[in-house]
């Protein structure tokens, strides 16, 4: 699929998989609904939240795709859309005081992300939020990093900070087949990384300052988020290493080492310290 051109802020298997829905279409017989609560089921995929007395857990479960996955939910994979709906459901409902964002993902797409991680963060200002973060890898851990405290277990992977592009060049296998693709464009660069051609040097670079602006833009979200300093975060996680909750909790990219009991217990306490406030 042509998502491979795309930058990508998660593992190779995700993408894969991705590619492969891709091509494979939806299952024989699915029908999308009409939008309803992220409290209810949809054509037997489980719910995006659900409640936990007067506190809403949002599951951010999957690889992490722009708009909605719609049928894709049923292998693995979640819209950023539907992670919005679920947040504004929440932040307009007078049933939940609090949220916990319950996040076990390894990524996804780069488009849509920064509008999900600001709703989150909206959310968070509003109502007292935590993060419980199963696995919080690039994408998920992006979008996780402004929603308040983040609590992980001590077997958590969390991290991978960076952004990639893949490309994929079928040159040699079509021309073994004496097959001759003939491309005509309008400069030098439209249609680069496209499979049919040799990828050039300027499409190199190209595709590379692509990526390392994504990165740069990843390290400042997440170093204000976190309160750190940019070179600070870049130094200590700057490789793209994923890492086990001891070693992101002394590079500070999460907050606690505990369970998603404990996340409940943090949103639930702020929620009593806020009324006694009042």
């Amino acid at each position: 699929g042509s998502f491979i051109m795309e930058l990508w802020l998660g593992s190779k298997a995700s993408a894969t998989k991705y590619a492969e829905l891709l091509k494979a279409g939806p299952p024989e017989g699915w029908k999308p609904t009409m939008k309803c609560s992220a409290f209810k089921s949809q054509e037997g995929l489980p719910p995006v939240a659900q409640a936990a007395a007067s506190t809403a857990i949002i599951k951010i479960a999957g690889t992490l795709i722009a708009g909605e996955a719609g049928w894709m939910r049923m292998f693995g994979i979640l819209g950023y859309e539907e992670v919005k709906a679920a947040v504004y459901e929440v932040m307009t409902s007078d049933n939940f005081d609090s949220v916990v964002f319950y996040v076990d993902s390894p990524g996804g797409a780069v488009n849509g992300l920064q509008s999900t991680m600001a709703a989150m963060s909206q959310l968070a200002k509003m109502k007292p939020s935590v993060v419980y973060a199963e696995n919080a890898c690039s994408a998920a851990y992006w979008v996780s990093a402004g929603a308040g405290p983040i609590v992980a277990s001590e077997l958590s992977t969390l991290g991978s900070i960076g952004a990639v592009v893949q490309l994929r060049n079928v040159v040699k296998a079509l021309d073994d087949e004496g097959v001759k693709v003939h491309t005509f464009k309008s400069g030098s660069l439209k249609m680069a990384g496209n499979p049919y051609e040799e990828l050039s040097e300027e499409a190199k670079e190209h595709y590379q300052k692509m990526v390392d602006t994504c990165a740069e833009i990843f390290m400042k979200d997440v170093a204000t988020a976190r309160g750190l300093k940019q070179e600070t975060l870049k130094k200590a996680v700057g490789d793209g290493r994923t890492m086990h909750a001891k070693e992101a909790l002394q590079n500070r990219l999460i907050d606690k080492i505990g369970t998603l009991s404990d996340a409940l217990k943090i949103v639930q306490a702020d929620v009593k310290r806020r009324s006694r406030a009042r």
